[in-house]
């Protein structure tokens, strides 16, 4: 892809999504931040020449969307690898903690089934899905007028999972034709109105 364009705003980020680009690392992991010494890169970070973002300079590479702020980032990746939003978050933390960001990606999973969830109380959608290489995941599709909560939500998901909490794993959030979508990972089980009967009270 050619990389020389004219300036971007957010709303063209998409542009970049699943594409081969050229760029070029400045600050190798391991750099020290030139103007604040305490942000050691654990990345490598660069940017896309000739490509000007909103802050009139060339555009970062490293892809969250900045809400208060005049810049976005790209996050490239060597070709063949793909990683999760939730990866891509951990990984530009060290920088992404001061602004309000969303990480914006195109989905890498193919779906190759989906079976309806007919159960819960929410107003969610729900559908036990299966990849191409047969992995089963929890998929959640929820109004758009709930994409604030249901970001909210994969965060804390995406805290607690760095605990080691035995639960669904946050895997990506983004927006769908029906508003948002939340993929988890899938843990088999049974339903406990089914099994609680069945259980001695110091069980329950």
């Amino acid at each position: 892809m050619n990389a020389r364009t004219k300036a971007i705003d957010g709303s063209r980020l998409h542009t970049y999504n699943n594409c081969l680009v050229l760029n070029t690392i400045d600050r190798p992991i391991g750099s020290t931040h030139s103007k604040h010494a305490d942000i050691i890169y654990p990345i490598n970070y660069g940017y896309i020449p000739g490509v000007i973002d909103g802050d009139g300079e060339e555009l970062d590479v490293y892809l969250p969307h900045r809400h208060n702020d005049g810049e976005d980032k790209l996050v490239a990746a060597p070709e063949g690898i793909n990683f999760t939003q939730a990866e891509i978050a951990e990984a530009v933390h060290f920088q992404e903690q001061y602004y309000e960001s969303e990480i914006e990606t195109m989905s890498q999973l193919n779906f190759i089934s989906k079976e309806p969830i007919k159960k819960g109380w929410s107003c969610d959608k729900k559908y036990c899905v299966t990849a191409a290489d047969g992995v089963k995941y929890l998929l959640r599709v929820s109004p758009e007028e709930k994409n604030a909560n249901r970001a909210d939500m994969f965060r804390m998901q995406q805290q607690l999972a760095t605990l080691g909490v035995s639960m669904c794993k946050p895997v990506e959030f983004g927006k769908c034709d029906e508003g948002v979508y939340t993929v988890q990972t899938w843990v088999d089980g049974k339903d406990a109105e089914e099994i609680i009967p069945y259980l001695v009270d110091s069980e329950q």
